[in-house]
């Protein structure tokens, strides 16, 4: 089902609340209140005689209107015959406050809570509700740091905790419309992504979740957010390490519940971050800085540019070179002790001197760049006017493209100093080490093609080696000329064969795969000294001109997902492994075969085996998992020259 905008218009833009409760009810109109709400406001309460200055009617059938939201306070099992009343009176939509429901167990309650409602939309139940400064609402029972902005970003969390503490930072960063989701009885985080997205005053959405319950409805608000330029950013909780539920994949040790989301978000051109901080300062970028930007950096000190370009190469942001042409001109306008270079030490000798600094600045920035950034940390109290002639020079220098102003520590960075800069034109950003991640996490744009449904993942089976490739050369994936034989110096195979023991997980570990014997005196001594059994898998020797590939296909609660790494008995002591989500192209293959160090493969030849990978699973819709490792290359045919299949 698709994420309906229209469906929050009266919620998130009221002219009318009832408020129904007695101290979060008053909360809630205290902060209607500041926020300089001018709408009606009717408090509910058949005990109280008033609440905020208002006086409180006895019960809801005598709210004088159809109130455009309502915030619901009242012990949960009260709360259907709540919604029922409201329901009664066509109101907007309910923020549901109390607790006790699913998230405590009670899924018939919150059954009942819903059918109740009669259709009226409900936040929640178990939420804070929302702030909406953009149009100075607030249905929220809590303090919260958000004032009125005209522009500012969307953030959506499941934690409303974190939406408090979200909303306090003190990071120059303006919010918009922060939603707390509360346990997603009805509304979906999709749902508030949608109506985001249609306000042309967000500037960028951020989403905190624990679980996505609809990942083909996020997936389609993704494409119409790429579509009208709008990035959003995603901060995953809950993705620490456990167990797989198919273990006997090399996947099963590769690809957590992590990288599983990260491939989805990447699908979509959605960017991850993996802590609060960072997550706040990519939000903060939004739409001003593009992905993959090339970034030029200036510090008064040789360790910060040094912690620069350590940081820069763990996240991938890119540090162009000075051309020698360049590097001269910046080096005509420096003492001659400075090193020229990016990240560059512009050193402590023109500190104060605003000509010479703007001169330096200027010309090291006028370069290929997309992103200048100046590291800089300020003292407490008073700050001297030496630190506002640096910035000075530097928003001159960076004129006509985003210029941000980095404090190495969060802490270093007064609020003064955050609207300070602001006002000149520049991005105050709090701690280096989050830039950094912002910079290098960032994407945009979305693939047009949703990511292929899966079924959930179960408890599976593991069919032999034979059986596997039985499977794939169904589909029409090319696989060596073999036998089941007893005798393995028997049949018809030619040599050099490659004799295996069937039956067993990781055989080279185990001594049961011997490659390339020449004949069946060398079969016949290899052999003799495997584990014991009467059913070998023996193949003719496929020689290769390419690097072996791992290729796994497999359900996930997301979809279907590909992994590509470096294949062998050595795949799960590498560390480098690409996750894809199905469907995928073979421009994104190739680029994750150059990331794991894999050579000589066509990435379209690996693009038709995940293709035929997908046909099996067409033909038999118990397989769950498909594993060929290692996938080669021989006489321009790709070849699987070993398979597992996981079926439920």
């Amino acid at each position: 089902m698709a994420a309906d905008p229209g469906r929050l218009e009266r919620l998130l833009r009221p002219k009318s609340v009832v408020v129904v409760g007695g101290a979060e009810a008053e909360r809630v109109v205290e902060q209607l209140d500041r926020l300089g709400f001018d709408g009606d406001i009717w408090p509910v309460n058949p005990n109280r005689d008033e609440i905020g200055g208002r006086r409180c009617l006895r019960s809801i059938r005598e709210v004088p209107g159809s109130p455009d939201a309502a915030f619901v306070a009242v012990p949960a099992e009260q709360t259907p015959e709540v919604a029922s009343a409201l329901a009664a009176l066509s109101a907007g939509a309910i923020v549901l406050y109390s607790s006790g429901f699913a998230e405590s167990g009670d899924q018939d309650l919150q059954q009942e809570l819903i059918e109740a409602a009669g259709g009226v939309p409900v936040i929640g139940p178990n939420t804070y509700g929302f702030v909406n400064a953009l149009d100075k609402t607030a249905i929220w029972p809590d303090v919260h740091g958000m004032k009125p902005v005209e522009r500012g970003v969307g953030i959506i969390t499941q934690s409303g905790n974190i939406g408090i503490n979200m909303t306090m930072a003190r990071r120059g960063l303006d919010i918009g419309l922060l939603v707390t989701a509360g346990n997603l009885a009805d509304l979906g985080i999709s749902d508030y992504m949608a109506a985001m997205i249609e306000d042309e005053r967000i500037t960028a959405i951020g989403v905190q979740l624990e679980s996505l319950s609809s990942p083909e409805v996020f997936g389609a608000v993704a494409i119409e957010a790429a579509k009208k330029g709008i990035p959003i950013v995603a901060l995953k909780m809950g993705t620490s390490a456990r167990g797989s539920l198919i273990t006997s994949s090399h996947t099963g040790a590769m690809a957590g519940e992590s990288d599983v989301y990260d491939a989805f978000f990447a699908h979509y051109g959605v960017t991850s971050v993996s802590a609060i901080p960072a997550f706040l300062e990519t939000l903060k970028l939004g739409a001003k800085v593009s992905p993959k930007s090339r970034v030029v950096s200036l510090s008064a000190s040789g360790g910060e540019a040094a912690h620069v370009a350590d940081l820069a190469a763990s996240h991938g942001v890119d540090l162009p070179k000075l051309t020698e042409s360049h590097a001269a001109q910046v080096r005509d306008t420096v003492h001659h002790l400075v090193n020229v270079s990016n990240p560059m030490d512009y050193h402590t000798l023109s500190w104060g001197d605003g000509a010479s600094q703007a001169k330096t600045f200027g010309t090291l920035v006028d370069g290929p760049f997309d992103v200048a950034m100046l590291v800089l940390d300020f003292p407490g109290g008073d700050i001297p006017e030496d630190w506002w002639t640096a910035c000075q020079a530097f928003a001159t220098a960076a004129a006509g493209r985003p210029g941000l102003v980095v404090a190495t520590l969060p802490e270093n960075m007064p609020e003064e100093a955050q609207t300070r800069l602001h006002d000149m034109g520049l991005i105050p950003m709090l701690g280096l080490a989050e830039t950094m991640e912002a910079l290098g996490s960032m994407r945009s744009g979305s693939s047009d093609d949703p990511v292929l449904q899966a079924p959930a993942p179960t408890s599976v089976t593991t069919l032999d080696e034979h059986a596997s490739k039985a499977v794939l050369q169904a589909a029409g994936i090319d696989i060596p000329i073999g036998e089941v034989l007893a005798d393995p110096t028997s049949g018809n195979v030619p040599y050099p064969r490659t004799v295996k023991v069937l039956g067993l997980d990781h055989k080279a570990a185990m001594g049961a795969v011997a490659v390339g014997l020449d004949n069946s005196e060398l079969v016949k001594e290899r052999t003799d000294t495997m584990p014991e059994t009467d059913r070998y898998l023996v193949e003719e020797t496929v020689q290769h001109d390419s690097s072996e590939v791992m290729l796994n296909l497999r359900a996930t609660d997301l979809g279907w997902m590909s992994t590509i790494a470096s294949g062998g008995t050595s795949v799960e002591r590498l560390d480098k492994r690409e996750h894809l989500m199905i469907p995928t192209t073979a421009k994104a293959l190739g680029e994750a075969l150059g990331h794991v160090g894999v050579n000589g493969f066509d990435p379209e030849h690996l693009l038709d085996v995940v293709d035929k990978m997908l046909e099996a699973r067409q033909k038999d819709r118990r397989i769950m998992e498909i594993e060929i490792n290692p996938l080669v290359m021989a006489s321009g045919r790709a070849v699987a020259l070993d398979a597992m299949v996981n079926v439920s």
